[in-house]
């Protein structure tokens, strides 16, 4: 359990006030959409994400889940292709500048 939800578990005293605007949640959801359409997924959820956390607030019980850890975002995954990319143009340009500089060296010192 975290510390700012073990100070949220301990009685307010006499001079602790809320800080928290409480918003009508159903009613933002409900003037957001059109009339007579069905509430989407998403709605639903919202609805339900606020209202678990009112009950948890007026029980004054906050329950905190388990950190899932997600490997795949734990680190950016690099394939190196740009530093192939960068690494085969400079290759090339160092060719290309050897084989013209050559051919330059001929033109100039053939007799």
């Amino acid at each position: 359990m975290s510390s700012a939800t073990q100070r949220r578990l301990v009685a307010p005293g006499p001079h602790d006030h809320s800080t928290i605007r409480a918003l009508p949640v159903e009613r933002d959801v409900e003037a957001s959409r059109p009339p007579g359409q069905p509430m989407t997924v998403r709605e639903l959820l919202a609805l339900k994400f606020f209202a678990d956390g009112e009950a948890q607030e007026s029980a004054g019980a906050y329950h905190e889940t388990a950190h899932v850890p997600i490997h795949s975002l734990d680190r950016v995954p690099r394939s190196g292709g740009f530093a192939r990319l960068v690494g085969a143009l400079v290759l090339a340009g160092a060719v290309a500048g050897y084989f013209s500089a050559g051919w330059i060296w001929s033109r100039l010192f053939s007799a």
